[in-house]
């Protein structure tokens, strides 16, 4: 089998491959398409982000200093990565936000939606439990950014971005950065999930290592142990009156 200069497969590579059977070959045909258009995609990102400037060197923010850097720095990558991103396909994912009990006590008594949380994104029907915590609040909302790695972004936590910006947070929420960030020629790579082609999360022990931001989120079920479902369907059932969001077991998230 021979390649062409670039190393791409010919036309009688194909031949011989799929057997002369002419289905096959515009399938064939519309497969390389769809990988060459997203190759496309990240570097066209890299691209509008280089225009942009300020992303010609790798830079990492102290996570308890530069939280203003943090923020102006996510700020230009997110707006480049809402251009570009699959829509569709970011939306057909469950995201889950894991958590200890005190964490949950405080989304469903404090938690803004303006606020962007940061989740663990997942396949439907290929939703697992987590080492991140013991329960998992599930939301819908607006996924602003996705890394198949949370280390490729490093945002830091929620509350450090409330007090960077208390005046913005009031009115618009706390809106998350990037406290790494790479060469924008680097982007090419599959660092952002753009669409489902890009789709590699990391995993480890079990648990989810990709990281969404998502935007103007509801929840809409909790996962928690057996023993707390009672109490959490007084307080979100009853006290909150959202008898919509489902209590789960963690035996019940592949219904996700």
């Amino acid at each position: 089998m021979m390649e062409n200069d670039d190393g791409e497969l010919t036309d009688e590579d194909l031949e011989q491959v799929i057997g002369g059977s002419k289905d096959m070959k515009i399938l064939m045909e519309n497969w390389i398409r769809f990988l060459e258009e997203d190759d496309n995609t990240r570097e066209e990102f890299a691209k509008d982000l280089c225009d942009l400037g300020g992303y010609d060197r790798m830079r990492q923010g102290e996570a308890d200093l530069d939280y203003p850097e943090i923020i102006k720095t996510g700020r230009g990558i997110k707006k480049l990565y809402n251009k570009h991103a699959d829509r569709s396909f970011l939306d057909s994912l469950i995201t889950i936000h894991w958590t200890e009990r005190m964490g949950l006590v405080k989304i469903l008594s404090k938690g803004s939606s303006k606020d962007e949380l940061s989740c663990a994104a997942y396949l439907p029907g290929e939703v697992t439990t987590s080492t991140w915590g013991d329960y998992g609040v599930v939301v819908d909302g607006y996924v602003s950014l996705l890394a198949n790695d949370m280390n490729d972004v490093m945002s830091g936590g929620g509350n450090e971005y409330t007090l960077a910006n208390p005046e913005r947070t009031k009115s618009s929420g706390a809106n998350k950065g990037v406290g790494l960030s790479y060469r924008c020629v680097d982007y090419v790579d599959k660092i952002f999930v753009f669409d489902e082609e890009d789709w590699s999360p990391r995993n480890r022990k079990g648990s989810r290592f990709n990281e969404a931001f998502v935007d103007n989120w509801k929840i809409t079920a909790i996962i928690s142990p057996e023993i707390s479902h009672q109490f959490l369907k007084r307080i979100v059932h009853r006290k909150m009156k959202r008898p919509d969001i489902k209590i789960l077991s963690p035996e019940q998230v592949g219904e996700l």
